[in-house]
C-alpha cells in the first residue's frame, strides 16, 4: 500500500500540488466526476472510488461510500470533484452533500478530512473555507 506524506490536520492536505497529484484524473474530465480516497489512521492509501455524473452534476451514493469505508476499514476519507471549465466555488448542493456525508461518517468514527473542488480557476478546500 502506498503512503501519502500527510498527517491529520497537516496543511499539506490543502496544498494545491498534492491535491492535483492525488486527483489528477479529474483535471481532464469533460463532465463532473466525484472521487473519494480512503486512508487508514496513519494515512496509508487504501483505495479510491470515482463516480461520473450527467449534465454537470456528479452523483454521490452515500451507501456506496459507507460500503467502501467498512470494507476497506478506512478511518479517513478525502473527497474531491471537478467543475469542468468552471469556478472552484462550492454550490449549495456541494455544501449539503458534504455536510450529510461528514455527519454519516462521523457516526461510525470516520473523518471526512476535506472536500476539494477543482475548477479552471484552481481549487477550493471546504475545510479551509470552514465548512468542515
Amino acid at each position: 500500500m502506498a503512503s501519502f506524506p500527510v498527517q491529520p490536520g497537516h496543511d499539506e492536505v490543502n496544498d494545491a500540488d498534492w491535491a492535483r497529484r492525488l486527483f489528477a484524473s479529474l483535471a481532464s474530465e469533460p463532465r463532473e466526476v466525484v472521487s473519494f480516497a480512503y486512508f487508514d489512521p496513519e494515512w496509508r492509501y487504501l483505495g479510491m472510488r470515482h463516480s461520473a455524473g450527467e449534465r454537470g452534476a456528479a452523483d454521490v451514493s452515500i451507501r456506496e461510500i459507507m460500503r467502501d469505508v467498512l470494507s476497506l476499514e478506512a478511518r479517513l476519507v478525502l473527497m474531491a470533484h471537478n467543475h469542468p471549465g468552471g469556478s472552484s466555488s462550492a454550490s449549495q448542493d456541494d455544501l449539503a452533500v458534504t455536510a450529510k456525508l461528514a455527519r454519516t461518517l462521523d457516526a461510525i468514527g470516520v473523518t471526512l478530512v476535506d472536500h476539494l473542488i477543482l475548477g479552471a480557476d484552481g481549487f477550493t478546500s471546504l475545510r479551509g473555507e470552514g465548512y468542515l
